[in-house]
């Protein structure tokens, strides 16, 4: 039976309360403000993103809520991050510079703390828990970065930001004013809790920005700049603790940090970074009840958004590197390794993974850290050789002014002057990584010549480094810092080339905690290294000497205490403690070439890209710019267009238990009226469409499902009920695809594509297409591409009808530069226009997508009829449903090659 088409000038009275009240031949804003559905908190909070922020606003963003009692769509829901490619240059400078000063201190104070930390430890009598001044700042860093991550996810980079600046500067002053060991460790763990958030959000705000192609260069910019930092703050801090004492050095770093969170209020908006975060209301809050409850109604929106970070997933990841780490930090010097303790700690570090991983795979809806993300060869690999390396140069930098004060008993100033080789290695390597992976796309060669210069500084350490070291000498350590300066960037490209837009801010806090694990597996690996070397060393030239047991306890527990000891004690014993740190301090580089040649066998895993593909295939189509395809389409076209459609009938609303239960299923408005007109006219212009519909309205809508295809539509799959898919956990996914497939079985249909509801996609999903069989995907993104096999066929907010007429889409239009009221018919079909005509210039992909339930007027339908003409007229173009543009693709692979 064909469906026929209805006028849309009059509506029966038995329309659904869902419907009723719509005017199909009013204005467009009555029609769009009438057509809403589940509001995002994002979309919001993101209507006055632009507007002062008052001090009280700074943690705790502004919610509103309205009803869910609306048909709609979730992909109106969801607003997306901006894409980097809007930002213009000045804004992201302007953001950089907040970044830049606040890296700036924070690698002052890196250098600082590696100049002075024996004069600081010496302070208490305590120079052999020196190591701690590093280990309690990023153990703390570790524990909860992730944290910040997640938590800016959904307030936006800003309100966190402003977070770890105070920590830090609270934890500086906590430093300044300690009285003892126990609180300046106490003042280095609030102040590394701020640290890991500051560099985390960093890197996000880099990556919100800036086209992935570019990041390697922004970074190489503000490493230099942090290489300054590094580089003055060793001197300067030295010099401070040899004039007016090193607490000063940290007092005066609160001030500039205070300033920096002042700066990030003005000058970085706050919705930047905001993801997918729907807060879902009760259909019995109805909109007119809204003032009398909008204090509660609020208050439930922000608990709500809470409820959804994985406090769980934080606290168990944050568990499980304490008790995997604090072995590695006291086994061998304040506890022995065949204590119990030990061994409990290792045991409850495994079982606490294990807890973990089952938490993240099966019961989060939002995972910290998406387990399937240590499914990919690529990740896993860069993330232990950023690790390894940082590991390798950490154990360098807490050695080299040790050995220097204790070989030639420089002052604290001198000390950290001598670490300057190595901070400008990294920053030259650093940049140098920048203008390859820019120009060429390559990453994995990078990789190789770093680890392999860190390699070389090592090996000629162990040579050349025996207690006699002339002043040129100080340079063998410029390769070490040169090759994590390359590593360091590469490996993080490396990461952001692999994941999904939806796991990036976990993929950069996985890398951004192994990076500090390796720096705490470093400091205390080499710290361990040394004493325990050193100390045995040391009493065996003692009883040499035919000293007294007693005597040979006392002299190695004050040499192990202060630095100090050795210019003050007997000539001869202090030759063989200087002898015996010597020896210990070669182990530790020892140990520090073997994590580098690690990394460097780690390098030649094929699993890390060698070639530019990989960045351009998926993260840079979606900066848009660094990518177009060779535009081959059939008959010579230059552009393949595909007219897009969503959302059949009330799917959504009978999920969301927002369909009235008095009223039946199957006879939508939009299913009944406005489909069979689309359809009609999509005839008359030959034009064949791809429909994604839900599995579950098969059954509802046999016939529509029938006459779809008799008419040689595609229909691909829209979920089962329009679930949000980012928001589904692993087993809720594998749920979905099983009960979908059974549908479609019954069916008789074979989807070939998905276009997830949500726009959003989770990395793990690729996984289930290639066993479900689906070839396509068609997320909210920007160029079409090939991500594991699965061919990208994207959409974009602009060529969406809902963009346009509804109320909703407010802060997504503002972000976009439009206003922030719905937008006329006629604008969306400006647009469209524009940009075919564009396409057929450059050549490329384009998805156009309208929902039958928004065509509720003459002036839309108008629009769709011009847009349909255009199309079918329009000479360079091939419009064809998905299934066909991926077919072209599989067949014509040379149509996914890049240009430069």
């Amino acid at each position: 039976m064909a469906l026929k088409a209805k006028s849309t000038s009059s509506q029966p009275d038995e329309r659904t309360p869902l419907v009723a009240g719509r005017s199909r031949t009013s204005s467009t804003a009555s029609s769009t403000s009438e057509s809403q559905s589940l509001l995002s908190a994002e979309a919001i909070s993101q209507d006055a993103s632009q507007a002062p922020v008052p001090w009280f606003r700074i943690l705790i963003p502004r919610f509103s809520l309205r009803s869910s009692h609306k048909t709609g769509t979730d992909e109106e829901q969801q607003p997306q991050p901006d894409a980097p490619s809007k930002f213009s240059k000045a804004f992201v400078l302007r953001v950089v510079t907040v970044l830049i000063i606040g890296n700036l201190i924070a690698n002052a104070d890196a250098s600082l703390v590696l100049a002075t930390h024996p004069t600081i430890a010496s302070e208490f009598n305590d120079l052999e828990d020196s190591a701690w001044l590093f280990t309690a700042f990023t153990l703390a860093g570790c524990a909860t970065q992730s944290i910040f991550a997640e938590l800016s996810d959904i307030y936006g980079r800003q309100a966190l930001l402003v977070v770890a600046y105070f920590t830090l500067a609270l934890g500086c002053f906590v430093v300044g004013i300690g009285s003892s060991m126990g609180q300046v460790i106490l003042g280095r763990v609030v102040s590394g809790s701020g640290g890991a958030g500051m560099g985390v959000l960093s890197m996000l705000l880099v990556t919100d920005l800036v086209p992935l192609r570019d990041i390697a260069a922004w970074q190489a910019g503000m490493n230099l700049l942090a290489t300054l930092g590094r580089s003055l703050g060793g001197p300067v801090g030295g010099w401070l603790a040899d004039t007016i004492g090193w607490r000063w050095s940290f007092l005066g770093q609160a001030p500039i940090f205070l300033l920096t969170l002042v700066l990030s209020v003005i000058l970085i908006p706050s919705h930047i970074g905001r993801r997918n975060r729907t807060v879902e209301v009760p259909p019995t809050l109805a909109a007119d009840s809204l003032p009398e409850q909008s204090g509660t109604s609020q208050q439930q929106s922000k608990l709500s958004l809470l409820a959804r970070v994985d406090w769980t997933g934080s606290v168990l990841l944050s568990l499980v590197i304490l008790t995997l780490l604090l072995p590695i930090e006291v086994g061998g010097t304040k506890i022995p390794w065949t204590h119990p303790l030990m061994f409990i700690l290792l045991g409850s570090s495994v079982l606490l993974a294990g807890l973990f991983s089952i938490n993240e795979s099966r019961w989060a809806r939002h995972p910290v850290f998406p387990i399937s993300l240590l499914t990919d060869q690529t990740v896993v690999l860069s993330y232990l050789i950023a690790g390894s390396q940082t590991a390798a140069q950490l154990g360098l930098m807490y050695s080299v002014p040790l050995y220097f004060q204790i070989t030639q008993g420089v002052s604290n100033t001198a000390a950290g002057a001598y670490l300057f080789p190595g901070v400008a290695g990294n920053a030259i390597g650093g940049i140098l990584s920048g203008i390859i992976i820019k120009k060429t796309g390559q990453y994995k060669t990078t990789m190789i010549l770093g680890a392999l210069a860190s390699s070389i500084a090592y090996l000629v350490l162990l040579v050349r480094w025996h207690g006699h070291t002339n002043a040129w000498e100080a340079l063998f350590i410029l390769p070490g810092g040169f090759g994590l300066g390359m590593v360091a960037s590469a490996t993080f490209i490396s990461v952001q080339a692999a994941v999904s837009r939806s796991t990036k801010a976990a993929a950069t806090s996985g890398m951004y905690l192994m990076m500090s694990i390796g720096m705490i597996i470093g400091l205390a690996g080499v710290g361990a290294v040394v004493t325990e070397v050193m100390t045995t060393s040391l009493a065996s030239r003692l009883a040499e000497m035919g000293l007294d047991e007693n005597t040979r306890q006392e002299i190695v527990r004050k040499a192990a205490s202060t630095v100090d000891y050795i210019r003050h004690t007997d000539p001869t014993i202090s030759k063989e403690i200087v002898a015996a740190y010597v020896k210990g301090l070669s182990y530790g580089h020892a140990l520090s070439l073997g994590l580098s040649v690690f990394a460097l066998l780690a390098s030649f895993v094929p699993g890390i890209c060698i070639i530019a593909t990989t960045i351009h295939q998926h993260f840079t189509d979606m900066a848009g710019e660094g990518r177009r395809m060779d535009p081959r389409w059939p008959n010579g076209a230059r552009a393949a267009i595909s007219f897009t459609m969503d959302n059949l009938g009330e799917a959504q609303d009978v999920n969301k238990g927002v369909w009235p239960a008095d009223q039946p299923v199957g006879n939508h408005f939009s299913v009944r009226e406005n489909l069979p007109r689309m359809l009609d006219m999509l005839d008359k212009h030959g034009i064949k469409a791809t429909y994604f519909a839900e599995s579950w309205s098969l059954d509802v809508y046999p016939q529509v499902i029938k006459e779809l295809q008799t008419r040689g539509h595609e229909v691909a799959w829209h979920g089962f009920q329009h679930e949000v898919w980012s928001s589904l956990s692993q087993a809720d996914e594998e749920l979905n695809f099983k009960k979908s497939w059974a549908k479609a079985s019954e069916a008789g249909i074979q989807y070939k594509g998905f276009r997830p509801p949500g726009g959003s996609i989770n990395d793990r999903t690729y996984g289930l297409f290639q066993q479900y069989g689906i070839k396509y995907v068609s997320p909210l993104d920007k160029g079409a591409s090939k991500v594991r096999g699965v061919t990208v066929l994207p959409f974009d907010w602009r060529e969406v009808d809902a963009f346009y007429y509804m109320e909703k889409f407010a802060s997504i239009r503002k972000n976009y530069g439009e206003s922030e009221a719905p937008l006329s018919p006629r604008a969306f079909r400006d647009h469209l226009l524009a940009e075919m005509k564009s396409l057929v210039e450059a050549g490329g992909y384009m998805s156009i997508l309208f929902h039958p339930f928004l065509q509720t007027s003459e002036e839309k339908f108008a629009v769709l009829e011009e847009v349909l003409g255009y199309l079918s007229k329009q000479k360079g173009i091939w419009c064809a449903p998905c299934e066909q543009v991926e077919e072209w693709l599989a067949d014509h692979p040379e149509s996914m090659k890049t240009e430069k």
